[in-house]
């Protein structure tokens, strides 16, 4: 991440230690070590939420959500069961993840995304005979049709 210029200057001038001080007295690639980490560490407070997949198993253990993130158009998913995992270079390519395509217990899907879009992720993990909340409106499939369920 550290390769695009806005990402690294950004990281640079928000780097709590002088970061030129550091490359002098201890080495480039140490700086770059602890500028790594602190950006890894420090990034989350910069993200902006763009989509929230929630799912819910009905016993213990089986509840949890994944977060897609956005930052300066890299994009970031973290969840409560899953390793983080990014950046993407788009959107697209965080919406690739197997997470989007599999049929999930009791979804719920929110974000700022257009509706259309988060419809289409909502068709994707939502089963034939199940139903998915999409910013709080119940869907589900009604004679091959994606729907909002009465």
């Amino acid at each position: 991440m550290l390769e695009r210029p806005d990402v690294r200057q950004w990281a640079q001038e928000n780097f709590p230690d002088d970061y030129p001080t550091l490359v002098r007295e201890e080495g480039a690639e140490y700086a770059n070590s602890c500028l790594r980490d602190w950006l890894h560490d420090n990034l989350a407070d910069a993200f902006d939420q763009v989509l929230c997949l929630a799912w819910d198993g009905d016993f213990p253990g089986n509840s949890g959500a994944l977060y897609v993130q956005e930052w300066r158009g890299l994009y970031f998913i973290s969840s409560s069961d899953y390793d983080p995992s990014g950046p993407y270079q788009s959107l697209e390519e965080a919406l690739e993840q197997d997470y989007f395509a599999v049929e999930t217990a009791n979804p719920e899907v929110s974000g700022s995304l257009p509706l259309a879009q988060l419809l289409a992720i909502a068709q994707g993990i939502c089963g034939e005979d199940d139903t998915v909340r999409v910013n709080d409106v119940l869907y589900g499939w009604k004679a091959g049709e994606f729907v909002v369920m009465g």
